[in-house]
């Protein structure tokens, strides 16, 4: 975070490759020795003034001025080439972000959360080029990721930002719809309606997944008491917990 911050600072135009490997970025695992070696020499041979920095067990990113690598594209691309055999060799599913220094984020210091941003939407075993779309993005991430935090705070049963949607299942056999599951959407100021592929993750990874649980079997309960109110036969309504 000071490096990017620093450079943006003096106005320094830098490039970045960001290397996420998931399956080596839990508790007792690591990049193993001969992966690290081969990155670190790719690094310095094809860059000038390159930094590389382990942000955790399984994401590395290097950091490289772009006014001291006029040919960094050719350089970027020669450390494609020589990667993916690599992957070949260890097996490991990757994500490989490239992009160049934006002073807003840097300044900042969330250049590691716009990055991480980016892999989240990431198909496994892919290159992402960062494009202007992805700063919109990001700041929408870090804007439902504040909403949940405060979800999580409050506490709040009825919060009004989370609904929840009974979607009824038709029985074949009596050709009546008798059961349901339950879907969460969260309806926020900024963005409106946000659906769970783009806020779950988010929810299971800061820890905030249990109150989310807890409001929606609230107010699923809740709606069976009114549509049993109303007269109608509820057998049974699922909950993704």
């Amino acid at each position: 975070k000071d490096m990017l911050k620093y450079c943006s600072e003096k106005k320094k135009d830098f490039m970045f490759m960001s290397l996420y490997m998931w399956e080596l970025d839990e508790e007792g695992k690591e990049i193993p020795d001969e992966m690290k070696r081969l990155i670190w020499q790719l690094a310095f041979r094809f860059f000038r003034k390159v930094r590389l920095f382990t942000v955790s067990r399984g994401h590395v990113v290097l950091i490289f001025p772009k006014k001291q690598n006029p040919d960094y594209e050719k350089g970027i691309q020669k450390m494609l080439d020589t990667f993916f055999p690599l992957y070949e060799k260890f097996g490991y599913d990757y994500k490989i972000v490239i992009g160049e220094s934006v002073d807003e984020i840097s300044l900042s210091g969330e250049g590691i959360d716009y990055i991480a941003s980016i892999h989240r939407t990431m198909p496994e075993c892919s290159v992402h080029r960062v494009i202007p779309e992805d700063i919109h993005t990001f700041h929408r991430y870090e804007y439902v990721l504040s909403e949940l935090a405060d979800i999580y705070k409050k506490h709040d049963p009825d919060d009004p930002r989370v609904l929840v949607y009974c979607q009824p299942v038709k029985n074949v056999e009596t050709g009546n719809f008798d059961t349901a599951e339950a879907l969460m959407r969260l309806q926020l100021d900024e963005t409106g309606i946000v659906f769970p592929d783009q806020f779950i993750p988010l929810a299971d990874e800061e820890e905030y997944i249990h109150a989310l649980t807890e409001i929606i079997l609230h107010k699923t309960c809740r709606e069976i008491r009114r549509l049993k109110d109303e007269g109608f036969r509820v057998c049974r309504v699922s909950v993704n917990v």
